[in-house]
């Protein structure tokens, strides 16, 4: 069985819509891996709003990549699999 991330272009930068867009999740689930992670790790991304309440992120291609890459599943036996 394989099981496969999506991957994006690593010199590409991302505003949080279009990863969305490209990802096939909600512009939510983008924001809440940038703020609260998913396990043990963060999406790493840029602010550029003005503001607590006006918050605008930039994500490279790259962090994308280490992120998805963390959350690959991996074999627990043969047969099983699971998130990290």
């Amino acid at each position: 069985m394989q099981i496969a991330n999506k991957y994006v272009t690593d010199s590409y930068v991302f505003r949080v819509s279009e990863l969305a867009e490209e990802l096939r999740v909600s512009s939510q689930t983008i924001r809440t891996w940038i703020n609260e992670g998913l396990g043990d790790t963060k999406l790493k991304a840029i602010n550029i709003g003005s503001g607590k309440k006006n918050k605008t992120y930039l994500i490279y291609g790259f962090n994308v990549n280490s992120f998805l890459k963390d959350r690959e599943l991996k074999p627990v036996s043969s047969n099983d699999y699971y998130i990290k």
